[in-house]
């Protein structure tokens, strides 16, 4: 089979599975730090990292803001069942249609509306928003953000051969997300005894008698 293009997309994430680096976007689509992120930073995430095949990103559900960021994320979810590249459609949707929180944005009416803007089946959707495996699968990622600590929306969880980041908040600066990455990108060189130096005992040695 060919090689898939490094942009692909397959679900809630977006690149090559091959890159080195991997950024976690964990994210409530209720919140408005996350859309600004999102807005800010995204395209040019997808443009310096994902296109030229440096980093994957996977969008990550951290639904705590109420019952809302759970339909929100639900609905995304179904999007991603019949088209993985629908999932970003509505992703994208949902940001773009952000008022507040818990006040009947993401209402069951208005996510079928935004299922028909992004070309969704309805029936297959509406079934699909009815099923509560989908429901605890955004329960369960939310439960896996906090065992990885994440307290608040945005977070970016940056990591790749060098180590792992954790990037609470939105990004004040390109360069927060851009240093990050750089700093993961590459493993740290081995560390070999200087000039006269004897190597470290091995952990079997006989203790020193007094």
């Amino acid at each position: 089979s060919p090689t898939p293009p490094p942009n692909i997309a397959d679900g809630p994430a977006l690149g090559s599975a091959a890159a080195p680096v991997t950024i976690e976007v964990w994210a409530d689509y209720q919140c408005p730090y996350c859309r600004l992120e999102t807005i800010v930073f995204g395209g040019s995430m997808d443009r310096t990292y994902v296109l030229p095949g440096l980093a994957r990103i996977i969008y990550r559900d951290f639904a705590f803001l109420g019952p809302e960021s759970t339909d929100a994320a639900v609905a995304a979810r179904c999007a991603g069942r019949q088209d993985p590249g629908a999932y970003w459609r509505y992703h994208d949707l949902l940001f773009a249609s952000q008022q507040g929180e818990n006040q009947g944005t993401f209402a069951r009416a208005n996510l079928l509306t935004l299922a028909g803007i992004a070309a969704l089946d309805p029936k297959t959707f509406s079934a699909c928003l009815d099923d509560p495996a989908v429901a605890k699968a955004v329960a369960d990622e939310t439960a896996q953000g906090r065992a990885a600590g994440v307290v608040s929306t945005p977070t970016l969880r940056v990591s790749g051969p060098g180590g792992t980041k954790l990037l609470a908040g939105f990004s004040s600066s390109w360069s927060t997300i851009s240093d990050a990455i750089a700093a993961v990108s590459t493993a740290a060189p081995a560390v070999s005894p200087g000039p006269g130096a004897s190597p470290s005992a091995p952990a079997s040695a006989p203790a020193a008698s007094p």
